[in-house]
């Protein structure tokens, strides 16, 4: 059994030769933590797959399934110990220059209609020249050495996730209510990216597996309600699930 065929087994249920070792745990991680192991081992290198064992389990094509071009990387203001900036995904965050924490998010690059309509032209064209950048015949080499089963989607694509980052989550929660056509397009424009994406990925490789990531709940339960969920949310996963099937 391929490491691929046992993480997919053992997601869906069916037996399997014995548990995947990893699963979930990302191989990365808090960087100052991999740093500190990095030097009171001794060892700049240390590969923690290979320290522990872990098993691979999905190998994920290269694309870029978000805004792109991307938005240039640019210092806004150095307050000495942190730095002000925005990123690539336009999102404007204050944050300690070591990456030793989580940033303050400040702003973002949606603030209205014009804004989402001015980015679905711009950096939201599925058939933008270099979404897919991957060498075909090197990964389907890769595939039949390691046995990866593939997948597509990752962090931090989400149906609920991906808007939260284009409007900040207060704007989103308050948008349910004020704007509904611009999260249910928001969302429903960016499912229709991706499928068009993995439409490609499914005429070079076989899918596996679909990730993706909703950060969507704090420590007293999901920011919006199973209803809300249903109406916004469960069309762009019907059309995930019919792309699967």
């Amino acid at each position: 059994m391929t490491c691929g065929e046992r993480f997919i087994r053992c997601l869906t249920g069916e037996p399997v030769d014995r548990t995947p070792y990893g699963i979930g745990i990302g191989w990365s991680p808090w960087g100052e933590t991999m740093e500190r192991w990095k030097c009171e081992s001794g060892r700049p290198d240390l590969d923690l797959i290979r320290e522990f064992g872990f098993d691979l389990s999905c190998a994920g094509p290269s694309l870029q399934s978000g805004l792109f071009p991307l938005f240039e990387y640019r210092v806004l203001a150095d307050e000495g110990d942190r730095l002000v900036f925005r990123d690539q995904r336009g999102i404007t965050m204050r944050g300690r220059k070591d990456g030793g924490s989580m940033p303050e998010f400040l702003d973002y690059p949606v603030k209205t209609r014009t804004d989402w309509e001015q980015l679905k032209v711009e950096r939201l064209n599925p058939e933008t020249p270099g979404r897919i950048v991957e060498n075909w015949p090197a990964f389907r080499e890769r595939l039949r050495w390691t046995g990866e089963t593939v997948q597509v989607g990752a962090f931090p694509w989400g149906v609920f996730g991906t808007p939260r980052d284009l409007l900040g989550v207060e704007n989103l929660l308050v948008g349910f209510y004020e704007t509904p056509d611009l999260v249910r397009d928001m969302m429903e424009h960016l499912t229709s990216l991706w499928i068009s994406l993995w439409e490609r990925v499914a005429r070079e490789v076989p899918i596996g597996h679909i990730h993706i990531w909703e950060d969507m709940s704090g420590r007293q339960g999901s920011l919006i309600s199973p209803a809300m969920v249903r109406e916004f949310m469960m069309p762009c996963y019907d059309r995930i699930v019919a792309f699967a099937a």
